[in-house]
């Protein structure tokens, strides 16, 4: 049989993934400089923009944590093969396990040691670490030093495209 199995496309996915987050953050990153020239005028405020290399942290923290939702999204729709099933599980995670976790965490010492490995914890860290301290972002959860958060949110990109392809690569009948 003439086939090129279900990896290559797979691949092909993640890969379209990675561009279509690439193109997010730059976007964004776009309209984020537009309103805030915007405001600035309009307030007359002087416009002090951020150094180069502050730009590339803050896009490659965004690219990095965008990047980990959305593999770990794949990683859901591929194993439950249904997209409203993935996207419920995936906010139900999100919104509601790791915040209750974070809840108890402050009363159990051992829930709040597990909540330092949670995507959504190592997300927020790594946020707070390019936005650089002071009263924080609020919302942002920022509880593990950047280089950790960095490998954790790493890590999680990393698991997610190996179980996919795991799953993809077992479930391939040629």
């Amino acid at each position: 049989m003439f086939t090129h199995g279900r990896l290559r496309p797979t691949i092909g996915a993640l890969l379209a993934l990675a561009g279509i987050v690439a193109a997010m953050v730059v976007v964004t990153a776009g309209l984020c400089t537009v309103v805030s020239v915007s405001l600035a005028t309009i307030e007359t405020q002087p416009l002090t923009m951020p150094s180069a290399g502050a730009l590339l942290r803050s896009a490659g923290a965004a690219y990095l944590v965008f990047m980990m939702w959305g593999t770990i999204g794949f990683a859901l729709g591929t194993y439950a093969r249904s997209a409203a099933l993935s996207v419920g599980l995936g906010l139900v995670w999100t919104v509601v396990v790791e915040n209750l976790l974070r809840g108890v965490g402050s009363a159990l010492q051992l829930v709040e040691d597990v909540t330092a490995f949670l995507s959504g914890t190592a997300a927020g860290s790594l946020v707070g670490a390019v936005t650089g301290g002071g009263e924080g972002t609020p919302g942002v959860v920022d509880v593990i030093s950047g280089p950790r958060a960095l490998i954790t949110v790493a890590a999680y990109i990393a698991v997610a495209v190996v179980a996919t392809g795991i799953l993809v690569r077992s479930r391939d009948v040629n």
